[in-house]
């Protein structure tokens, strides 16, 4: 398929391989269908195998998919993602151009009863990716930076557990990854996506061809800057992302951080992962997850959901008006499963009677638009059911809440002993 990135409406083609019946990927729109066809045929020429991808435009993003893809690109700013197999990536020079590349496995989720289960990239050892660049780039000419850029990706951290449909769909979301940028003397340059850490073996690209056939171990040229800049466990800064829809299955992604403590501001979803993370949402309507760690959430304008996922004390810092609140109900928790306490001015929700993180909201009692509208728990038979404030308030504890314990029961000894004798004491309860 061919299809242009830049805003100008257009139809769709689809181009086949008349003896595989595959088509070439591609997603551009064309301004001038007849030329541009002739522009592709004539650039591949045949001489590539199965998959050929061109782009054309301004800002172009172009995709491959499984198997051995050719993808090549263009003037202005191109977006080059390939997926499952050995791909090969073609840089024509092309003055003020820079491409992005990011080679981003697509996994299958295998069940026990085949023998094996989770994640898993179907082609392993044979995944080995390679960029071509332009006669201009001679070895010795190489100018090496480091860069960070967004990349829609797979994170399988996000669903370890997934339904059963799920098997050639995993979870995609919106991530910074280090990218070693690569400049030769002119204004061209490519930035090429290292992997992840915890990314699929056989993510990211391999080798480094140049124009005389010579080539070079990705890791080599990596290795001239030293160690990688690491934004997966060392805390990351993003600032403002807008919302995007993949252009794989066209969902929103959500914005996710890795392992540190990340700083993490945009719109629609966001989710702090594993670290003492920052969230912040925009003017819209946002959903904020904490993830492990103790997170500090604010929604910014609009109508946003905290959601409650039992993995950390965290912090909702609510402002910019709105109708917002907390949601407890993706975690099965009941009404009865929560107590409710102030503390100053802060409202302290207390889960399973502090055996689980609690939740606290800054100055929710100080009567402007810290406060939370609602909650959400889960009703009778699996229903979703909505508390509002003025319903909350009723049902006050009289005291401040108890210390944080959920920590110290695991540990069966005699402070936990005690700390559980201090909740049955606090909360009256008849055991």
């Amino acid at each position: 398929m061919i299809e242009r990135a830049d805003g100008f409406s257009g139809r769709e083609l689809e181009l086949y391989d008349p003896e595989t019946g595959e088509g070439f990927i591609t997603e551009q729109w064309l301004a001038d269908r007849s030329e541009m066809l002739a522009r592709l045929i004539a650039r591949t020429n045949g001489s590539f195998g199965r998959n050929t991808v061109q782009t054309f435009s301004y800002s172009d993003l172009a995709s491959g998919k499984q198997g051995a893809d050719y993808l090549i690109s263009g003037p202005g700013e191109d977006w080059l993602y390939g997926e499952n197999g050995p791909d090969t990536y073609i840089v024509e020079a092309h003055d003020g151009a820079t491409t992005i590349i990011a080679d981003v496995l697509n996994p299958v989720f295998l069940r026990p009863e085949v023998g094996v289960s989770g994640w898993h990239e179907e082609f392993a050892g044979l995944d080995v990716d390679t960029v071509v660049l332009p006669e201009e780039a001679k070895p010795d000419k190489l100018k090496l930076t480091w860069g960070a850029v967004l990349v829609e990706t797979v994170n399988i951290e996000l669903s370890p557990a997934p339904l059963r449909g799920a098997h050639r769909q995993p979870p995609r979301a919106k991530m910074l990854y280090t990218t070693l940028d690569i400049e030769w003397g002119g204004t061209q340059k490519v930035r090429i996506v290292l992997p992840n850490p915890n990314d699929l073996s056989g993510s990211g690209i391999e080798r480094v061809r140049f124009a005389d056939g010579s080539s070079i171990n990705f890791k080599d040229v990596v290795s001239r800057l030293g160690i990688a800049p690491d934004t997966y466990h060392h805390g990351i800064t993003v600032q403002y992302a807008t919302q995007v829809k993949s252009f794989r299955d066209n969902r929103f992604l959500p914005l996710v951080g890795g392992r540190g403590n990340d700083t993490l501001s945009g719109a629609g979803e966001i989710r702090g992962m594993q670290g003492d993370d920052l969230l912040g949402g925009g003017s819209g309507d946002d959903v904020l997850y904490g993830g492990p760690g103790n997170d500090t959430l604010s929604g910014g304008g609009g109508n946003d959901v905290y959601k409650y996922d039992g993995l950390g004390r965290d912090l909702v810092v609510n402002a910019g008006g709105g109708t917002d609140g907390i949601d407890f109900s993706e975690v099965g928790l009941s009404i009865d499963q929560l107590k409710f306490h102030r503390e100053r001015d802060d409202l302290v929700i207390v889960v399973s009677y502090g055996m689980s993180p609690k939740i606290r909201v800054s100055e929710h009692f100080s009567g402007d638009d810290a406060a939370i509208s609602f909650i959400s728990v889960q009703g009778e038979e699996g229903a979703v059911k909505s508390y509002t404030a003025n319903q909350l308030a009723e049902l006050l504890h009289p005291l401040p809440p108890l210390r944080d314990v959920e920590d110290i029961l695991p540990r069966n000894d005699e402070e936990a002993l005690r700390a559980m004798k201090e909740i049955i004491a606090f909360y009256e309860l008849n055991v």
